[in-house]
């Protein structure tokens, strides 16, 4: 079966939400806020790596919870936005929305303790960049482009 593209919208959305919130969080001093290349680099692998990793297991974890919590009520099924009368249920969605918000910044804080106490990934990311140290348009295409590609 074909997922409907109502349903396809309100998963990007989802994910456009938590990009959002991981930006007010870094505004806001919670969050990535280094600028530098080499930071990035390794903001960007351990996004692309542990990240993904992170999110996935903290929404199952915290899906199958909330799910039990509420007595087998499927509203905290990820991705089933629908009623048993088909409609799309904004109850569910909002639910949903919250989950994921708080699984995005439960992984942000996770890869933040992972990053701190060691400067082995900023040493290593700085020798990467050094790589391409003397133009800085190929450190932006490196940082931007090569090293997610080269994580996934």
């Amino acid at each position: 079966a074909q997922r409907p593209w109502a349903d396809f919208c309100l998963d990007c959305s989802k994910q456009l939400a938590g990009q959002v919130w991981l930006c007010l969080l870094s505004w806001g001093g919670l969050g990535y806020s280094d600028s530098s290349c080499s930071a990035l680099l390794v903001h960007l692998v351990l996004e692309a790596t542990l990240g993904v990793v992170l999110l996935y297991l903290l929404l199952q974890v915290a899906s199958n919870v909330l799910e039990r919590c509420a007595a087998g009520l499927p509203d905290f099924r990820t991705g089933e936005y629908r009623s048993e009368n088909g409609d799309i249920s904004g109850e569910k969605y909002f639910k949903q929305l919250a989950v994921w918000l708080g699984c995005v910044t439960g992984a942000e804080y996770v890869q933040q303790l992972v990053r701190a106490p060691s400067a082995v990934f900023d040493q290593l990311a700085e020798l990467l960049i050094d790589l391409v140290s003397w133009s800085s348009g190929l450190e932006v295409v490196m940082v931007a482009f090569l090293a997610p590609c080269a994580a996934a």
